[in-house]
């Protein structure tokens, strides 16, 4: 089950039970910047309040280079981690800017595979394609 965002401690604050598996969570690309904006997927994926983790950036852009190894070292890092398991899906979304004042361009299914196989040689387990509509004449 993966909601938009997830805040496990709230949810667990306000009667939310999950049934048989803990919520997923999109987080920002880099561990430091989610712990930073309240969004500290390390502490929930070691705690188990949730089964997955998207690492997604949080602008109008996707992002080639989520460093997958960064999340999972620090989820396995000290004796409290060391058992803890998570999912890790790589979020990609249809837009793709190289800076914020650049015009926006889609994605397309090169771009996409591009994304692909740097997360997946990165440790990803899932790919996960956030908002990723094909218009009739970019069919993916």
């Amino acid at each position: 089950m993966l909601y938009p965002f997830s805040y496990p401690n709230d949810l667990a604050e306000h009667g939310f039970e999950p049934r048989g598996r803990a919520p997923g969570a999109r987080v920002p690309t880099l561990p430091e910047s989610a712990r930073g904006l309240g969004m500290d997927g390390v502490t929930w994926a070691r705690e188990g309040l949730v089964d997955m983790l998207v690492p997604t950036p949080f602008w109008a852009t996707a992002d080639f280079d989520i460093p997958i190894e960064d999340w999972r070292k620090q989820i396995k890092e000290g004796d409290d981690g060391k058992d803890a398991s998570v999912v890790l899906a790589a979020g990609i979304e249809i837009l793709l800017r190289a800076y914020p004042a650049a015009g926006q361009t889609l994605n397309d299914m090169e771009s996409v595979r591009g994304f692909a196989a740097s997360c997946l040689h990165r440790g990803a387990d899932q790919i996960l394609s956030l908002i990723h509509i094909s218009e009739p004449t970019r069919p993916y």
